[in-house]
């Protein structure tokens, strides 16, 4: 599953540039659940998940599902007036 690499180098970036309390979103359901499951056993992305699991405690952010009909770039001013979180 492409979308927990893409997650994990996402992190990375933002560990780099101290970007602490970020929101981070995804359109992948399956990537949301695997990091927020915590009997994830033997799975073939269990070491990319702990990773993300890890940065994630270390920026102060949590893994958000972004839903299929949000799925689409924001730009500038959506974000600003909250859009992203259903604001007004």
């Amino acid at each position: 599953m492409s979308e927990c690499w893409v997650l994990r180098e996402g992190l990375k970036l933002a560990l780099d540039r101290d970007l602490k309390g970020i929101r981070v979103v995804t359109d992948s359901l399956a990537s949301v659940q695997l990091i927020q499951n915590d009997k994830l056993g033997n799975h073939d992305l269990s070491n990319i998940v702990f990773h993300c699991r890890s940065m994630l405690m270390m920026l102060g952010s949590e893994v958000h599902h972004l839903e299929e009909s949000r799925s689409r770039p924001l730009n500038s001013w959506e974000v600003s007036r909250g859009e992203m979180d259903g604001g007004d």
